[in-house]
């Protein structure tokens, strides 16, 4: 079913694009799924990859602004779109966190309250 929301349809639209935009930079050959869910009174959206993961020290940084985790980065951008990510997600009142192996890929979890709807 639809999951339904008071949000900026600019910014969350924003948010899928970095999202998906960042898994075919770093896992350009690998499966990506996304997901939309309700979990009580959040909506939550998971962007996952079956690529080459993020090890464990650079994921406390990846929503850092300029911050490039991996060497494939190197092929463009500015290290900008998790930290957008993060900013739109937080002014919507909602967080963004990454569950990460290296070697297993990666989820991006993006939780939004759904707001008056």
């Amino acid at each position: 079913s639809p999951v339904v929301g008071a949000w900026d349809r600019t910014r969350l639209e924003q948010v899928v694009t970095n999202l998906l935009s960042n898994a075919a930079r770093y896992a350009p050959s690998a499966k990506v799924r996304v997901s939309a869910t309700i979990a009580g009174s959040d909506a939550i959206l998971n962007v996952s990859d079956d690529g080459p993961g993020i090890a464990p020290e650079n994921q406390v940084h990846i929503f850092d602004r300029f911050v490039q985790a991996s060497p494939r980065a190197q092929a463009g951008g500015f290290g900008l779109g998790l930290w957008i990510v993060r900013e739109i997600a937080e002014a919507h009142g909602g967080s963004v966190s990454v569950a990460s192996k290296p070697g297993l890929g990666a989820s991006f979890e993006v939780r939004l309250p759904r707001g008056a709807i």
